[in-house]
């Protein structure tokens, strides 16, 4: 098959061989997944293809959901074709758009409907993200013919491709021109829509989120239902959800804010028994481990050795605490004998596990005498 022309989305041919399940045929229009592009949908003889690979010889092999036989017929879908095949062309302009930027250039790239992006070597900021976006725009309003020549490879000039039979190029007016073997649109305004979403800091640069061709359809329709039952669960028209939002973020702070004064003035309660009782362990529901921790930590004088514990959203948790450095050898004791996940220093330790409350007090007033 020649790639020069994504719109051709049927053909007749032979098989060619079949080996484990795999058809090789005469000729296909099928791609795999390849080159940045992914793999196309389709039936061959109306029978689903499941996997579509390349073998070391970059002959395509066919699989299907069933037997095939001769004659055979291929069907490629028309939406799926596209989409990954306007996504591929405009990330070739884009190459070309940080060439003509010295240093600056894609390192990687995502071509899922719900996932298009590229990442760029470079810090990017608000400004020149419209910037991208009037390039993106540009090159398809433009309607620039995609062009393929095929040269041999030990005339090209990168040694990269010298030892091919033949490079095939593809050249985008002025926007871009490079190697590639992958399927493109004839004019870049088949592309039909790009879209800047954003972007995202990386280790790397920044990775500018996009939705290219019949994506968007996709992305904007299941996004709207998103919207709509987001709408229908907090029981606001669309454009009441935002506040909505809002509103609910405000109250659950509220709620923190009190639920965490509600949760000092207990403890408070609790530290002013402890400090009056020779308890070595002390229960308190509705406690993390970690909070437990934050207001034990104050105790650990005058050879103090205590343990809060805590019954929460069907674990237990503990605090325990030695100013003698002793909470680690505690620790270690209690893990021969039960499954719990934790750890700290040797002043003071805690733990979560799913064992009986009870189990766990028995445990803790062994362990500290």
């Amino acid at each position: 098959m020649s790639n020069d022309h994504f719109e051709q989305l049927e053909i007749k041919t032979t098989i060619k061989e079949e080996k484990e399940g795999y058809y090789q045929f005469e000729d296909t229009i099928f791609y795999g997944n390849k080159g940045g592009m992914l793999a196309d949908v389709g039936t061959i003889n109306g029978l689903t293809v499941t996997d579509l690979k390349y073998d070391e010889n970059e002959v395509l092999w066919h699989k299907v959901d069933g037997t095939l036989s001769n004659p055979i017929e291929m069907k490629v879908d028309r939406e799926t074709r596209y989409m990954n095949t306007s996504v591929q062309t405009l990330f070739h302009a884009m190459d070309g758009y940080y060439r003509r930027k010295e240093g600056k250039y894609i390192i990687a790239i995502g071509v899922q409907a719900m996932n298009q992006w590229y990442e760029v070597n470079e810090t990017v900021d608000e400004e020149e993200l419209k910037n991208i976006q009037a390039y993106m725009d540009e090159v398809i309003w433009d309607d620039i013919p995609v062009e393929f020549s095929y040269v041999p490879g030990k005339d090209y000039p990168d040694s990269h491709y010298q030892h091919l039979n033949l490079v095939r190029v593809v050249k985008i007016g002025d926007y871009d021109e490079q190697p590639c073997g992958t399927l493109h649109v004839n004019h870049t305004g088949e592309i039909g829509s790009a879209v800047v979403l954003g972007a995202e800091k990386t280790s790397r640069g920044t990775r500018v989120l996009c939705t290219v061709g019949p994506a968007t359809k996709q992305r904007f329709q299941l996004e709207h239902q998103y919207l709509m039952e987001a709408s229908r669960q907090a029981g606001v028209k669309e454009n009441e959800l935002k506040d909505r939002i809002e509103k609910l973020q405000n109250d659950l702070k509220e709620k923190n804010k009190s639920e965490q004064t509600w949760k000092e003035k207990v403890l408070a309660f609790e530290l002013e028994k402890v400090k009056k009782t020779n308890e070595k362990v002390i229960e308190i529901d509705g406690f993390t481990s970690k909070e437990l921790a934050s207001f034990l930590n104050p105790l650990l004088t005058d050879n103090r050795e205590i343990a809060f514990v805590s019954k929460l959203n069907n674990q237990v948790h503990v605090a325990l605490g030695s100013s003698n450095g002793n909470a680690r050898v505690y620790l270690r004791s209690i893990q021969e004998s039960m499954m719990i996940r934790g750890g700290g220093s040797l002043k003071l330790v805690s733990f979560q596990c799913e064992e009986a409350i009870e189990s766990v007090i028995d445990k803790l007033k062994e362990v500290l005498g």
